[in-house]
């Protein structure tokens, strides 16, 4: 009985390759989104341009750019319908796609087109907040965007939150604790520090805030942030 089962795993796992290798998925792939943390990221937005060469001889090259010269080299072969084994890992295969896991808990998805990342939004466009109630809560940093480059939050090694209460917004930034007084201002927070004006927190069209730290003329960060809870309730503080 043993044997019959074992068999009967090898006769499947033998029509899972072939049906896998009825697929052509040699030529040029091109990286059209970056996932993490549940995020979709343009992957031009943060600088990511990478190609994945597969070729018919069992090759398999992944280039950085324009650089002439491969970043990683190797040889590939289908595992099964859903995954491509190289000598570098395991590629996934989904829908037309082709999935390489990079690593603290990004993927980075290839695609034929190269046009289709454009289709990706970068940034979420501000909405006029109706009043200071919008931005009541707790919120954890999600990404941030770097003089035009965007970074999933994690990169930077430890989770940022801020907490805004009614005047107030409380940062935690790797453990560092900064509180600003804060104004709603022209469907803005306006936030203050010792009496002087550090920046603005605006809501954006899908549920996040975000804002823009202007420390040098030449370095801009934003940070956009997800609602972690919808509790209002500050006690008597």
């Amino acid at each position: 009985m043993k044997r019959i089962i074992l068999v009967l795993v090898f006769l499947v796992a033998l029509c899972s390759v072939a049906l896998a290798e009825s697929v052509d998925v040699t030529g040029k792939w091109y990286v059209v989104e970056v996932r993490q943390d549940g995020f979709s990221y343009n992957p031009e937005a943060m600088g990511v341009s990478y190609t994945l060469m597969l070729g018919k001889d069992g090759t398999m090259r992944l280039f950085d750019g324009g650089r002439i010269k491969p970043i990683k080299a190797g040889t590939w072969e289908w595992r099964d319908e859903n995954a491509i084994m190289t000598s570098n890992g395991v590629i996934g295969y989904q829908e037309d796609h082709l999935h390489l896991n990079a690593g603290g808990h990004a993927i980075f998805v290839f695609g034929r087109d190269p046009a289709e990342a454009a289709v990706l939004q970068s940034d979420p466009q501000p909405v006029a907040a109706e009043s200071e109630e919008d931005f009541l809560g707790t919120w954890k940093e999600s990404r941030h965007r770097i003089n035009g480059t965007f970074y999933p939050a994690g990169l930077a090694g430890h989770p940022n939150t801020m907490t805004i209460k009614p005047g107030l917004a409380i940062s935690n930034i790797g453990g560092t604790v900064i509180e600003n007084t804060t104004v709603f201002s022209d469907g803005m927070l306006v936030l203050y520090y010792d009496g002087n004006e550090v920046g603005k927190l605006t809501l954006n069209d899908d549920g996040t805030i975000s804002d823009v730290l202007n420390f040098t003329p030449q370095y801009e960060l934003l940070r956009t942030f997800s609602r972690e809870t919808e509790d209002h309730g500050f006690g008597d503080t």
